[in-house]
């Protein structure tokens, strides 16, 4: 039996009619109750593919069978037989009826040909209306077109965030995670999930509209980008660089290129070059968060502090009550020795985030009398002050003595202890007593 008689379809050079004649196979042949019939079904696939480009190269010949193809002698792998001639079938084979196009071959058709259409493939909507065929929502159809849709994505997979959440919202990918590694490979699994969640985004909307992206081979540019992307997560600066080099040369009007190539800069310590490739982020996409972000905090490293500040007031205006720009925005006016706006800023981050490590530390320098000068506090806000100082230092001594003082409440209460264990807890409460102060004079200072 050939590999074509497993497939059920003819001899053909189109690898799209394949793909969907696996996947309607897929249904019969389930790797889990059927393995060997899987096996046999995946292996025609492989071949049939194989077969595909010698057919579509020559277009005027027909493939003869695969068991007569393997007797060939010398470097000829196949065996071509003239259209013209008439095909001998053996005894024992069956010439196929014609039948009616199967409905989930049809959708795949449509998926791929959807794909095929950049500008479309990039616009929910365009999914959303294919997605409304009634052959999606036929249960008995189900398993079978989730199959052959996966099977389509593992090739061809480069879609925008949007769009794989109108597909997980179809196919609900997020909430069957076991189910989806149970019959698909792990590592598709998390790309689907990833994109889905959007933590290794990469955004599409430089492409609409652009008349640069015609004369793009738009596949082999999404390629390169995804995996310059996975290589400077895994630190291959090298390998990065040169993908980065090279995608940039096909199309350097992407926002998201260009925030890789500044990570990349700032991994070699090109600080200039960063600089350049996040100006261009802000050219391409004035309101973008990353690109006013990273530049706020190389900016702020290279004691710029004004022009930090700048990128920072954007992001303010998107987000008033980010801790993290807050917290930036106040480490750039202290920088500029203004302690009253770095104190503003501090409690609006610590409002926000009580755990915020660096505004806590910045808060505190801010308020050290010995670096920075301070303002004269009115009478009520300096009670208020030395209350809450008085409450906090008081709270930890208890915190360093609580042991202690319930161990002696203890032994007091239940025995006649000597005059030596009254002064050894005496000594104990001095000592933590010291212990604080120190701590105190540190913070200060």
């Amino acid at each position: 039996m050939s590999v074509w008689d497993i497939l059920e379809i003819n001899p053909t050079g189109e690898e799209s009619a394949i793909k969907k004649a696996y996947a309607k196979k897929l249904k019969q042949h389930h790797p889990e109750d059927d393995p060997e019939g899987y096996q046999r079904l995946r292996e025609a696939y492989d071949s049939a593919l194989k077969q595909a480009k010698h057919i579509a190269a020559t277009p005027a010949l027909t493939v003869m069978d695969e068991e007569e193809a393997e007797g060939a002698e010398g470097d000829e792998a196949w065996m071509w037989q003239d259209e013209d001639e008439e095909w001998e079938e053996e005894p024992d084979e069956t010439v196929l009826p014609e039948i009616q196009v199967h409905p989930v071959r049809r959708f795949l058709e449509q998926v791929e040909e959807l794909y095929e259409d950049f500008p479309s493939r990039i616009e929910p909507d365009s999914w959303k209306a294919l997605l409304d065929s009634d052959v999606v929502w036929d249960v008995e159809h189900s398993q079978s077109l989730q199959d052959g849709l996966i099977s389509f994505l593992e090739d061809s997979h480069y879609l925008p965030r949007s769009v794989w959440e109108v597909l997980d919202q179809v196919f609900r990918f997020s909430a069957d995670k076991e189910a989806l590694l149970e019959r698909y490979p792990e590592y598709f699994v998390e790309y689907i999930l990833r994109q889905i969640n959007g933590s290794m985004e990469l955004r599409y909307d430089c492409f609409r509209g652009s008349a640069a992206i015609d004369d793009v081979d738009i596949e082999e540019y999404l390629y390169l980008r995804e995996e310059a992307q996975e290589m400077l997560g895994d630190g291959e600066l090298e390998e990065a660089k040169d993908l980065l080099d090279t995608a940039h040369e096909m199309f350097a009007d992407d926002p998201d290129l260009e925030l890789m190539r500044s990570k990349y800069f700032l991994a070699v310590g090109e600080t200039d070059q960063a600089l350049a490739s996040l100006q261009r982020v802000i050219e391409l996409r004035p309101d973008d968060w990353d690109g006013h972000w990273h530049r706020a905090q190389l900016l702020h490293d290279l004691q710029r502090y004004e022009e930090a500040l700048a990128d920072l007031d954007v992001l303010l205006q998107q987000e008033p009550h980010n801790s993290h720009v807050l917290s930036l925005a106040g480490r750039c006016h202290l920088g500029l020795g203004q302690i009253e706006e770095t104190r503003e800023k501090m409690k609006l981050s610590y409002e926000q985030d009580n755990t915020h490590i660096n505004t806590f530390v910045y808060w505190y320098m801010a308020g050290n009398k010995h670096f920075y000068e301070q303002p004269p506090l009115k009478r009520a806000d300096r009670r208020k002050a030395r209350l809450h100082t008085f409450y906090y230092w008081a709270v930890v001594f208890l915190r360093m003595t609580w042991l202690p003082i319930i161990l002696y409440t203890l032994l007091e209460v239940f025995f006649d202890l000597p005059a030596i264990c009254n002064r050894l807890f005496i000594l104990i409460l001095l000592w933590n007593l010291w212990r604080m102060i120190r701590s105190e004079r540190f913070i200060s200072t």
